[in-house]
């Protein structure tokens, strides 16, 4: 297993307070994205920039699309203290191969 860099937790930490900040139920690729460009001294964010995409814009682009989520708020602390049966570790190990095959792509 390859280790997490301080710079991939911190990333990780912006995606789930994304998702938190949108109340939205659980933590998705479109936080995965806004949790990138939150943090923003990375390849990925830069090269998300390169094409004109920012912060504001794929917050607004989220926003915008939240309509075919789950009204249901469940606080940050709720996912990870009571994630359902394996939930939280798939949830983790999909964001965790998402974000490696994202930063492999702009090296």
């Amino acid at each position: 297993m390859l280790p997490l860099t301080v710079d991939l937790k911190r990333v990780i930490a912006c995606t789930a307070l994304e998702a938190d900040e949108l109340k939205d139920r659980w933590i998705d690729t479109d936080h995965l994205v806004l949790g990138i460009l939150r943090e923003e001294q990375n390849a990925a964010a830069t090269r998300l920039k390169s094409v004109g995409l920012n912060l504001e814009k794929a917050r607004q682009l989220v926003i915008a699309n939240q309509g075919s989520r789950s009204r249901h708020r469940v606080s940050l602390k709720e996912r990870i203290v009571h994630p359902g049966p394996f939930g939280f570790v798939l949830q983790l190990a999909f964001l965790l191969g998402l974000i490696l095959a994202i930063v492999r792509f702009w090296r």
